[in-house]
């Protein structure tokens, strides 16, 4: 349900705002009931802007979570706050927010509860440059902790100088980003995890009729030994025709997950400190065919292969831990259709094999 309003101000009848307001209810498989709810407005006062945004969630489920990265197994609930501002000035825009979630697992065999609290906080910059180039920086920190006897703690920062986009050259970014995180528990040791990207991207060019996205990036990640390697995405469209447009997508990828939300729950996960982050290539190919002004559909094929692929698996405690299970090898066929029963209403029906 949503409402949004447009009323000059009580102040100043020049002043323009926005607020608008939203609230979602959904329930689903697992008695799970969840519930979010937000407030923002957008306010101008002479040549200054400025807008803010908070919120309220709930999520609460009693049936199990399997496999997944936050919960590996148990019930779970979680309780949140969020807020964030934004002031625009003339060259440059401050954005800055903080959060604030209690998430609470019961384990399902001993019924013990855990309860987790989790902080955070950010600060973005946004620098216009003369001549049409800009500039972003940005930190963010995060705290979590257990029972008091288990926490982590990460900080992430990143740099991104972009140049002007015009008819002729479209725009191109440079930038990196870097993150630490470390987790310590009571009469454990330490697990520390650290990550690193060096990247360069750009968008919307053209070479003849083929339309580019191109991302190509050194990623390196730091747990125990560091492993680091070349990743790119490609992605590429050509219209060939009015109706028809054919599309390929490659990707390379370095990935290994966090700490924090793995393996801080000590009742039943253990820490794999020789874990190495899993690398996969992927290669898509398809096309899209535009059977009338309101039908189309979408045919692709696609094949992925893994190293160092990353699941779950036991100790001799019978703890779960994540592990490298070697090389893992996917190929598969996605149809999909979509129809346009207004021009607010879409129905869609996919297929995977």
């Amino acid at each position: 349900i949503e409402n949004q309003a447009v009323k000059p101000s009580r102040q100043s009848p020049a002043a323009i705002q926005t607020p608008l307001y939203s609230f979602s209810v959904s329930y689903g498989s697992k008695e799970e009931l969840s519930y979010d709810f937000s407030h923002s407005r957008e306010r101008q006062k002479n040549a200054q802007r400025f807008s803010y945004c908070f919120g309220v969630q709930r999520d609460k489920s009693n049936g199990f979570r399997h496999g997944t990265t936050t919960s590996p197994f148990g019930c779970f609930s979680t309780d949140g706050l969020n807020g964030e501002g934004v002031i625009y000035f003339k060259d440059y825009s401050v954005r800055t927010g903080m959060s604030y979630f209690s998430h609470v697992s019961t384990l399902p065999y001993s019924g013990t509860q855990t309860n987790k609290l989790e902080k955070s906080g950010f600060a973005d910059y946004d620098i216009k440059i003369p001549g049409g180039s800009g500039l972003s920086l940005g930190i963010n920190c995060n705290k979590s902790t257990i029972a008091d006897l288990a926490d982590a703690n990460g900080v992430s920062g990143y740099l991104k100088f972009t140049t002007p986009f015009t008819a002729d050259t479209p725009p191109i970014a440079i930038g990196s980003i870097i993150s630490h995180e470390k987790v310590t528990r009571e009469g454990t040791s330490s697990y520390d995890i650290g990550y690193y990207s060096l990247y360069a991207e750009s968008r919307h060019f053209k070479i003849s009729k083929v339309n580019l996205d191109a991302r190509v990036a050194v990623d390196g990640y730091k747990n125990g030994e560091t492993t680091s390697q070349v990743d790119y995405l490609i992605t590429a469209s050509y219209p060939w025709k009015q109706s028809t447009v054919f599309q390929m997508n490659m990707e390379r990828k370095l990935f290994l997950p966090y700490a924090s939300e793995s393996y801080i729950h000590e009742d039943y996960t253990a820490i794999n400190p020789d874990l190495k982050p899993q690398s996969s290539t992927k290669i898509r190919v398809g096309g899209s065919w535009y059977v009338s002004q309101d039908v189309s559909l979408n045919a692709s094929i696609f094949r992925e292969n893994i190293s160092d692929y990353i699941s779950w698996g036991t100790t001799t405690d019978r703890l779960y831990e994540p592990i490298n299970i070697g090389e893992v090898k996917l190929f598969g066929v996605e149809l999909r259709l979509k129809h346009n029963l207004t021009k607010k209403l879409v129905q869609s029906i996919s297929l995977i094999n």
